[in-house]
């Protein structure tokens, strides 16, 4: 029925806007884990690393994350970017985040992300 297409549409919005809140929690405790590590005595580890002149406090935070952290920040967001973009793509059709209409769920906030590589 057509209120079914409609409401689906809804959810998939409401979904993309659930990812997105995800990633930017996610990215908010790992700041907050990486500032409360590095303002104890010792904290941080490991030799400190240079980072590029200031282009903003969020890209400094973020660029002073160890690298895997960094590493998989940035695959999340590509992969909510992704499944954002498919999701307008499909217009509502079979656009549900499943591995049969070939859109990616997003992966949570621990788990690395890969986005798939193209042959």
């Amino acid at each position: 029925p057509r209120w079914a297409l409609q409401a689906r549409g809804h959810l998939q919005v409401a979904l993309s806007g659930l990812e997105w809140l995800l990633l930017a929690c996610s990215l908010s405790l790992l700041l907050l884990r990486q500032a409360a590590a590095a303002s104890k005595p010792g904290g941080g580890g490991g030799t400190p690393r240079l980072v590029p002149p200031s282009n903003g406090p969020l890209r400094d935070a973020v660029a002073a994350l160890p690298p895997a952290k960094r590493c998989d920040i940035q695959n999340t967001f590509l992969k909510v970017i992704e499944l954002t973009v498919n999701q307008g793509a499909v217009g509502g059709a079979g656009g549900n985040g499943s591995a049969a209409s070939g859109t990616p769920v997003a992966a949570s906030p621990g788990t690395p992300a890969t986005p798939p590589v193209a042959a």
